[in-house]
C-alpha cells in the first residue's frame, strides 16, 4: 500500500463502531496516508472467525491514479505518525503538519475524501495532534499548543469550530506530541526541551511542570520528549530519546502518577518512532523493528514482537481486535487476537 520511499504514516478505519453488527458484512473503509500525502480508501470488514479475522480489499485508484490530502507535508517531521488523526465516528480526517501552518478537515466517504475546511492559527507548522470526545488538540514548532472543538452535525462530526477554546502557553521550544482526556479534564504536551506540561483541558489552566531526566552537565545528554499518552487508570506514559555513548540515540520510557509523581523508568532496547496507548496497554514501535506491549501500572512487558523493517506508526481498528502497523518498507501490517502474533516474555 506504501512504498520504502514513501512509507504509510498513518491507517484507521472510517465508518467502523464498536457496537455495529458486523455479521451482516457491511464493508467499513480503511484509510491508508502516505508521508507525501497519497491516500487509498480500501474496503475492510472485521470478521471475527478464527479462520479470517479480516478481510481487506486493496484500493484499486492506488494503482490508476494519485490522490492526495490536500497540502504537501513540511518537511523535517520528527513524528509523522502524530499529524493525522480520524474522528471518532471514522467520518472525518484531520490533517495537520502541512506547509502552510493550517488544520485541514476532510470528510471521508467510499470513495474519496472531501474537503470540508482549513483552520488557521499556528504561527509554525502543526507538529503533533490528538483528540478525545469532543475536544481535538494540536502542538506546533511556534512552541504553543491549541485547543479546537469538534462541530457536530445530525449527531455526527462535521469538522472543527472555527476558532479556538483555549491557547496553552509554557514550552520553549518545538511541541512534538500532545495527549488529552475529556474525562479527565487534563492536557499533557511535551517538548524538545525535554519537558511534560499539564493543563486543564476546559479552562487551559497550567497544572505542573515534569522533568523527566536532569542532564548531569549543560547540553551533555539533552532528552527531547517523543511521545505523552494518558493511560485508562490516570497514569501519564512518556517516551523519548538521550544520546547514546556509542552514537545516536536510545529511547527511554518515563511511567508517572497524574499527580507527578515518578513510578519507574525503563530503558528501551529501540528508538522509539511510534507510541499508541489503548485502556491499560501501551504500544511502542521501534525504528529498528521492536513490537512491545507493556502494562501501564508499571510499564512492564506482555508481550513483544521482532519486525524484518522499522515501525512508522501504530493504530487499532473500532473495535480493539486488529492492530495497524506501518513499516519502513512500505508495508502494513494487520496484527490480529486469534492469530496471537505476539510472543509472551519469559518471567
Amino acid at each position: 500500500m506504501g512504498a520504502p520511499e514513501n512509507p504509510l504514516i498513518f491507517a484507521g478505519v472510517s465508518g467502523g463502531s464498536p457496537n455495529q453488527v458486523i455479521e451482516r458484512g457491511v464493508m467499513d473503509n480503511l484509510v491508508t496516508i502516505s508521508r507525501n500525502g497519497v491516500y487509498g480508501i480500501h474496503n475492510w470488514l472485521a470478521r471475527w472467525t478464527g479462520a479470517h479475522p479480516f478481510y481487506c480489499e486493496k484500493d484499486t485508484q492506488l494503482e490508476e491514479g494519485v490522490r492526495c490530502v490536500s497540502g504537501p507535508f513540511s518537511p523535517g517531521a520528527r513524528t509523522p505518525c502524530n499529524l493525522v488523526r480520524l474522528s471518532a465516528d471514522g467520518k472525518v480526517l484531520f490533517t495537520s503538519g502541512l506547509w502552510d501552518n493550517s488544520i485541514r478537515t476532510g470528510r471521508v466517504n467510499q470513495h474519496e475524501i472531501i474537503p470540508l475546511g482549513v483552520l488557521y492559527h499556528h504561527k509554525n507548522v502543526i507538529s503533533c495532534m490528538e483528540l478525545d470526545g469532543k475536544y481535538l488538540a494540536t502542538g506546533g514548532r511556534d512552541t504553543t499548543v491549541v485547543i479546537w472543538k469538534l462541530l457536530r452535525k445530525g449527531g455526527e462530526c462535521n469538522g472543527l469550530k472555527p476558532h479556538p477554546s483555549a491557547i496553552l502557553y509554557g514550552h520553549n521550544s518545538e511541541v512534538t506530541c500532545v495527549a488529552l482526556s475529556q474525562e479527565l479534564d487534563i492536557v499533557v504536551s511535551g517538548s524538545t526541551e525535554g519537558i511534560v506540561l499539564i493543563h486543564t483541558l476546559k479552562q487551559g489552566t497550567y497544572i505542573r511542570t515534569l522533568v523527566p531526566h536532569v542532564p548531569t552537565e549543560p547540553d551533555s545528554d539533552h532528552f527531547t520528549v517523543s511521545f505523552v499518552g494518558i493511560a485508562s487508570n490516570g497514569n501519564l506514559v512518556i517516551a523519548g530519546k538521550l544520546p547514546s555513548n556509542k552514537g545516536g540515540h536510545h529511547s527511554v520510557i518515563y511511567l508517572y502518577t497524574l499527580n507527578g509523581k515518578l513510578i519507574k523508568r525503563a530503558k528501551l532496547e529501540d528508538e522509539t518512532s511510534a507510541m499508541f496507548l489503548e485502556g491499560n496497554r501501551v504500544v511502542l514501535g521501534g525504528t529498528t523493528g521492536s513490537l512491545e506491549i507493556r502494562d501501564t501500572d508499571y510499564i512492564n512487558i506482555k508481550h513483544k514482537l521482532r519486525l524484518k523493517t522499522g515501525v512508522v506508526a501504530v493504530s487499532k481498528d473500532p473495535r480493539n481486535q486488529h492492530l495497524f502497523v506501518t513499516t519502513t518498507d512500505g508495508k502494513l501490517l494487520i496484527l490480529t487476537a486469534t492469530a496471537k502474533p505476539f510472543s509472551k516474555t519469559k518471567k
